[in-house]
């Protein structure tokens, strides 16, 4: 079932997919959301999406079992998008013109577009081209373009493993 409520809440839902802030143009493309469900709720300012959900602007995408996302004064603070057992959650998105997709995937993805902030729990991978890391838990403050990769008490595969294309580096003189 699919509860509307006024369509200012979705179209706040539109910052999500410009969090990892992709291409300028994708914000000036339509925003499509696919759900077998959908409980949007204008007073507590929650949205969730769950069954083989898919929100797509351009050249981002999202994919996940369920999105959540939470907002105050019609500005959406959070963002929570979740895999399930067969599928990670995804993100991926075109952040410059001429570079290959920034691909993310794990278990817990949560956004925080006021903060230009991203966290990625479980199984987290990031790849841009042949560079990527893969840890248990990475956070990426966007606008400082600073990435860490944290440990997890009692995680399986708890180090952080990061692949750089030499190719890549920038050339010093």
């Amino acid at each position: 079932m699919i509860q509307l409520k006024p369509l200012l809440f979705l179209l706040c839902l539109s910052s999500l997919v410009s969090i990892g802030y992709a291409l300028d143009s994708d914000q000036q493309k339509p925003l499509l959301i696919s759900a077998e469900t959908a409980d949007l709720n204008s007073q507590t300012g929650v949205g969730v999406y769950t069954g083989n959900v898919t929100i797509d602007q351009g050249t981002t995408h999202v994919r996940g079992d369920k999105v959540t996302s939470y907002s105050e004064n019609n500005k959406i603070t959070q963002v929570v998008v979740v895999g399930d057992k067969k599928k990670q959650a995804h993100y991926e998105s075109v952040l410059d013109v001429g570079k290959p997709p920034l691909v993310a995937t794990a278990d817990i993805i949560k956004f925080f577009p006021e903060k230009n902030y991203a966290i990625l729990l479980g199984h987290a991978y990031v790849q841009q081209g042949k560079n990527s890391i893969m840890g248990e838990h990475l956070e990426y403050d966007i606008a400082h373009k600073n990435l860490k990769s944290l440990t997890v008490p009692n995680a399986k595969a708890a180090r952080t493993q990061i692949v750089i294309d030499p190719n890549n580096l920038p050339k010093t003189d």
